[in-house]
């Protein structure tokens, strides 16, 4: 039996894979002006939206579980990664050493399993960590405004 019967057999849906997905009104006609300006059919243009939003989110749910397994200091420095500073604005910003916050991100980068700060920056994309951003802020806790990303 083909994979795209049986799995319209386990969720119950017929033949028709248009019975699948009902859009609302103004992303059908989003989608259907996207499809009409690359030449694709509507179908095509809705399955790869919604595969690049399960993408991201994926990535966003990892970069989560991550962050949540990372230490204060090093929260505090993946969130001023996230700002885009340099090491050495890190380091003014913290009070410590580039020497320690070279240390840092390299445990950093090793925990998300990347080898770049570009690349760091990309899996940050789906969070906000606008919270952490007044880290040196002698009114935060080690959870600034009690929230985490």
């Amino acid at each position: 039996m083909p994979i795209t019967k049986r799995f319209r057999e386990i969720i119950g849906i017929s033949q028709n894979p248009t019975a699948f997905i009902q859009l609302h009104p103004d992303l059908l006609t989003a989608v259907t002006q996207i499809a009409t300006e690359n030449g694709r059919s509507v179908s095509d243009v809705a399955n790869e939206l919604v595969h690049n939003a399960l993408h991201e989110h994926r990535l966003a749910t990892n970069s989560l579980q991550v962050w949540h397994q990372l230490t204060q200091r090093e929260r505090e420095i993946t969130a001023l990664i996230w700002l885009d500073l340099s090491n050495k604005q890190i380091a003014q910003r913290l009070s410590i050493s580039p020497n320690t916050v070279k240390t840092h991100i390299k445990n950093i980068l090793h925990k998300f399993g990347v080898h770049s700060k570009k690349r760091l920056l990309s899996l940050l994309a789906g969070l906000d960590l606008s919270d952490w951003v007044g880290i040196n802020d002698p009114k935060t806790t080690d959870s600034p405004n009690g929230v985490n990303p």
